[in-house]
């Protein structure tokens, strides 16, 4: 096996595989070019909550809703500690219990995104909240894009009621070319 493939459940675009190249290092499926990153600025951060909040907001129907039983709702209505977690170290937690590497199933998806106020509007709404002057903004940013990537994925999954309808117009089509000769299903 090349040196650049090595296996990996990260990768939503090569499921079992991640680019080792040494100009594109691969984190939680995001390629990132070390030469044209720059620095991270509140202004970035305040951009990439706009857009999971822009993607949260338009996620396909085939993803469930979000409820008071969901794991978004249970981690962002647990209490921290005691009371004397830095805001980063809450951040991090409820993010690696939400968006860790541990969430995500066989197919490198995470496992507990779900739409909605008491889903992604739970986490929209918790991080337009944040003070991000403290906090490691590079840190931060990674786990932003890898959320970003995730409702990217999720924003292309088809609806299930739209594959049952047309699994049902290929049934129809099949049975009219079989029992209906005089008909053509040619246009």
């Amino acid at each position: 096996m090349p040196d650049a493939l090595l296996p990996s459940r990260a990768s939503p675009w090569l499921p079992n595989f991640v680019s080792t190249h040494p100009i594109v290092a691969v984190h939680c499926s995001l390629p990132i070019t070390p030469s044209v990153h720059k620095m991270c600025t509140l202004d970035i951060i305040q951009q990439l909550v706009k857009e999971i909040g822009a993607l949260s907001s338009s996620l396909s129907d085939a993803i469930p809703k979000g409820s008071k039983d969901s794991k978004i709702w249970s981690v962002m209505n647990t209490k921290e500690g005691d009371g004397h977690d830095a805001p980063f170290e809450t951040f991090n937690r409820r993010f690696d219990a939400l968006f860790g590497e541990d969430c995500r199933d066989l197919h490198g998806r995470l496992h507990h995104v779900c739409q909605g106020k008491l889903g992604m509007g739970l986490v929209v709404l918790y991080l337009s909240k944040i003070n991000w002057a403290d906090f490691p903004l590079d840190l931060v940013e990674l786990k932003l894009q890898c959320l970003i990537a995730e409702l990217q994925h999720l924003q292309c999954v088809p609806n299930p009621l739209f594959a049952i309808y047309i699994d049902g117009l290929l049934d129809e089509w099949i049975y009219l070319a079989r029992h209906e000769p005089s008909i053509s299903l040619q246009s």
